[in-house]
């Protein structure tokens, strides 16, 4: 969720950031410039990798047939912490406080590393975090469930303890449907994140969903709110459904993968790549079919957080004549990468770039190369969210918080990290769009399936670039429902370099770019495996690998469902649905009871995966940290004999 500055702080009100506001821009470009000459040339033997996955907690409670959010974030974070707090960087997990108050951010203690016989740990770890947070819920019902949209989310009775809702409380979100209190409560970022996303916005958030139109849903479908809520029934529209609280976007949970690479020019190159894949992940990962306690057309929560943390005012939606902002902005500040910044990507950035001039020339004049200073001056179009006192003077030299205050709220699908001041983290890149799975098994394929294929790209050199305007297009197309087998995706065709390089691509279906074409494209999926069956991997972690790969292989084939279309079609035949899009508490409730046996390993569920049973283990046994070196040695002459066969 960004950086989170503690201690006795003072966060500065909306009025008084636009006072500071070019301050906090142009020291933050200067805090860039000096920190990105300092550790520009830092090396780093390995590449690195790790995990976040947003847990929700739900009590389950049988009487009244009902599965709320259970609202427990302030009283466990602490007791999580803990053992972090008193061994730093000798923990197996660690614990970051999340949006709101029933969910809580969890992550390895220390980043996995080039031992192949790490993706055998990844599962185990996911468990343990688990096992951690459900020690601590000690009340009769209460459970961790992982999934991304919990389906009743905006509606108000849907938290434990119950909340007595009024919406004259609501002076943070002015939210119809979901009470403030649920808004995190250990650090004023998470309120104040909310706050000024709504005063800079002039009004409220807003955004409409589209519906799932069943047989019996009203035709047009249209929400009804309360006389007083003018500004709500300015954007109603037909068929939609009305959401208006940024919690019904960052409240939303996902599984985000973060890379340290080895060096500058290998985050770019990695960045980019990412970029790329990210659509592509995203719908094979799909696990929000539901909002607000309807069925939606939608299969992801992608757009719905997109406009839920969309501060752009009318003039920058370009609704009023331009007068106060200098831009008329696309796009939300949560939304798609719009360049990519390594020189291989260059020539295919064809989306517009906003900057303000004189950013963009200070980055230059600081020694940033234009592609890279064009990325950070666009991000620097959008103004500071949560700012505090005690951070405004400090030291240009040595701190980077005013360039992070920005750089951490452009919620873009792959972001951009320069190492932290004051530690041994190199150049980061975080994958951000995948949703969570019910269980530890599927979150840890995911993970696996896209390390493995960066690892592939950097060895091989690959190359999966395409005009950024058809990574935009993969985005839209990749949130609708059912998407994985509905839609076809613009994807290169030949993934290798060349000196003469045929960058051209084709619209894909999902099957085609994971699992191949015949002798047209080989698949993703076959890369990874050529570059396995070239690596001296252990039985165990070899078992392990294989039964993630298959899981995403028959993801991508329709042979069994996204999480998405699971929970569509589990809502869809339950004996109570009206087949009105309408999903009740009690029809909740059993899905979410459902959703807890999985994700506990107490039934099966063959739609979504089949063996889950890996060989998954907390550590990597002595005998395969030998093959490390190994390992190595084998993915470096793998890039020298490639890189040789491109000069020949």
């Amino acid at each position: 969720m960004g950086v989170l500055t503690s201690g006795n702080i003072r966060s500065l009100t909306y009025e008084e950031i636009q006072i500071w506001k070019e301050h906090i821009k142009t020291h933050g470009l200067i805090q860039f410039i000096n920190w990105y000459n300092k550790v520009k040339d830092i090396n780093y033997d390995t590449l690195k990798w790790g995990d976040e996955i947003e847990m929700f907690m739900i009590k389950i409670i049988d009487e009244e047939k009902s599965a709320p959010l259970l609202n427990k974030a302030k009283d466990l974070l602490e007791i999580l912490q803990q053992a972090e707090n008193d061994n730093p960087g000798e923990t197996e997990t660690a614990w970051r406080p999340e949006m709101c108050e029933y969910m809580m951010e969890s992550s390895p203690g220390m980043p996995y590393g080039g031992n192949i016989a790490h993706f055998n740990t990844v599962e185990a770890n996911m468990t343990l975090r688990r096992k951690e947070l459900l020690s601590l819920l000690s009340g009769k019902g209460e459970n961790v469930v992982t999934v991304s949209t919990y389906p009743r989310l905006g509606i108000p009775d849907v938290f434990y303890p119950p909340i007595q809702f009024k919406y004259e409380n609501n002076d943070v979100t002015r939210s119809l449907y979901v009470p403030d209190e649920v808004l995190n409560q250990l650090h004023p970022r998470f309120r104040n994140l909310a706050k000024m996303i709504t005063m800079r916005k002039q009004r409220k958030v807003y955004g409409e969903a589209p519906i799932f139109r069943d047989v019996n849903t009203p035709n047009p479908f249209l929400e009804e709110v309360p006389d007083f809520a003018v500004e709500d029934k300015a954007v109603l529209k037909p068929n939609h459904v009305h959401l208006d609280s940024v919690v019904l976007g960052l409240g939303c949970g996902c599984l985000q993968v973060t890379f340290q690479a080895c060096n500058v020019p290998e985050a770019r190159i990695l960045y980019d790549q990412q970029a790329v894949l990210a659509p592509i992940v995203m719908a094979l990962s799909a696990s929000s079919p539901c909002i607000k306690g309807y069925l939606l057309d939608t299969d992801t929560r992608w757009e719905n957080i997109s406009m839920m943390c969309d501060d752009r005012t009318e003039e920058e939606l370009g609704l009023k004549p331009l007068k106060d902002q200098k831009f008329r902005l696309p796009k939300s500040r949560y939304s798609c990468v719009d360049m990519y910044i390594s020189p291989d990507g260059e020539a295919f950035n064809d989306m517009p770039i906003f900057y303000h001039e004189e950013h963009l020339k200070l980055l230059l004049d600081g020694g940033i190369d234009e592609q890279l200073a064009k990325h950070v001056a666009h991000l620097f179009t959008r103004d500071p969210l949560a700012v505090y006192e005690e951070k405004l003077h400090i030291s240009d030299e040595d701190e980077v918080d005013h360039f992070e205050n920005i750089n951490s709220t452009n919620w873009q699908s792959v972001r951009f990290k320069p190492p932290p001041p004051g530690s041994n983290i190199g150049w980061r890149v975080e994958m951000r769009p995948i949703e969570t799975q019910l269980t530890d098994f599927e979150n840890a394929a995911y993970v696996t399936f896209v390390v493995l294929l960066t690892r592939v790209i950097l060895s091989y050199d690959l190359n999966l670039i395409i005009p950024m305007s058809k990574v935009e297009e993969n985005m839209k197309r990749g949130v609708k429902r059912d998407a994985v087998l509905e839609q076809k995706f613009y994807f290169r065709k030949n993934l290798e370099k060349s000196e003469n390089d045929d960058a051209s691509y084709e619209e894909m279906t999902m099957n085609e770019i994971i699992n191949g074409k015949g002798s047209e494209f080989p698949g993703l999926m076959n890369v990874i495996e050529f570059y396995l069956n070239h690596l001296d991997i252990d039985v165990d972690t070899r078992c392990t690998i294989s039964q993630y790969l298959t899981l995403i292989r028959a993801r991508a084939s329709g042979e069994v469902m996204t999480t998405a279309k699971w929970i569509r079609t589990f809502i869809r035949s339950h004996p109570l649905y009206k087949f009105d899009s309408v999903v009740s508490k009690e029809i909740t409730y059993d899905l979410m009871k459902k959703c807890v046996r999985i994700s506990n390993g107490e039934e099966s569920c063959p739609e979504l995966f089949a063996d889950a049973k890996t060989k998954t283990c907390s550590h990597v046994p002595e005998s395969c940290k030998k093959m490390l070196e190994e390992v190595e040695k084998i993915t470096k002459c793998i890039r020298q004999e490639r890189k040789q066969e491109l000069i020949a």
